[in-house]
């Protein structure tokens, strides 16, 4: 069983992800969030198919497509880290962490102009 926890950042809702294989091609989904929109989407995820994990284009992927249909910010981390998850509970990816890192001073919105 793979775990990842996803620290989405300014909304300060953590979730935690668990892929366990439940067939060659396919992993169970369990997942523990503090946002309602994430904890909606894992009632659609139950289940991924290894084709889930690897659709290209991106915006056909399943688990993204359902994670519009549940109304997570277009930025949220956690459809990536489900994703990630599943590739490595399934052996198409070694387990590696991904940051993303704001390198600039933090900066006001007001004053951006």
């Amino acid at each position: 069983m793979i775990t990842v926890r996803i620290e989405s950042g300014i909304c300060d809702l953590n979730t935690v992800v668990r892929a366990f294989k439940i067939q060659r091609r396919s992993v169970g989904i369990a997942i523990k969030s503090d946002c309602k929109q994430v904890m909606a989407l894992e009632k659609q995820l139950r289940k991924i198919e290894m084709s889930d994990v690897i659709k290209n284009p991106i915006n056909k992927n399943p688990i993204y497509e359902k994670a519009g249909r549940c109304n997570l910010h277009s930025s949220c981390p956690v459809p990536c880290g489900i994703i990630k998850a599943a590739e490595a509970e399934l052996g198409l990816a070694v387990t590696n962490d991904v940051t993303i890192v704001f390198e600039n001073p933090p900066q006001r919105v007001d004053d951006a102009e």
